[in-house]
């Protein structure tokens, strides 16, 4: 499924004013694919009177595919970065994410959702800063204290018998 999207978006790539590029690397023997998108239409230097975007000016989605797992991720160094990961690093190394997921079922599964709120939560005003961020200065201040409890997302879902059955919880501090 994956080389088929590469195949099609490879035929984007033909009509160079779609702004579409398909790209391979060899990443410690794993073969990644990158699919950019680039607004051609997007000014080259930042516009001062337009603090927020409303369209990023381009996209990346890369995955690679193994025996054991499909990866896929937004941007252009995530794959790369879980593919030389050490084991001791990984996620599930997270005592967050081990007690989520014992709570719906053990490690035992098909397949995992994980999303750190508190953690995308924390970057975004470590990135853009508690005050002033992209202008909403007057609503910044009322908006994180509503985030400020929602901790994580975590989905587990099992394969019994001829049925998935799939558990999702919000958590909150």
């Amino acid at each position: 499924t994956m080389d088929q999207l590469a195949s099609f978006a490879g035929l984007a790539t033909l009509d160079p004013s779609i702004g579409i590029t398909v790209e391979e690397r060899d990443v410690d023997g794993v073969e990644v694919t990158s699919l950019r998108w680039q607004d051609p239409s997007a000014p080259t230097e930042p516009d001062p009177a337009m603090p927020m975007p409303f369209a990023p000016p381009a996209l990346v989605v890369e995955w690679a595919v193994t025996d054991d797992r499909v990866l896929l991720g937004a941007g252009d160094r995530f794959v790369e970065r879980v593919l030389g990961q050490d084991a001791d690093e990984s996620l599930a190394q997270e005592p967050r994410f081990v007690d989520a997921v014992a709570d719906l079922g053990g490690p035992e599964h098909a397949g995992v959702t994980w999303v750190d709120l508190r953690g995308i939560r924390e970057a975004v005003l470590a990135a853009v800063g508690e005050e002033g961020a992209f202008g909403f200065d007057a609503i910044w201040g009322d908006v994180v204290p509503w985030l400020e409890p929602l901790d994580r997302i975590v989905a587990v879902t099992r394969l019994e018998g001829d049925l998935l059955h799939s558990e999702s919880v919000l958590l909150v501090e």
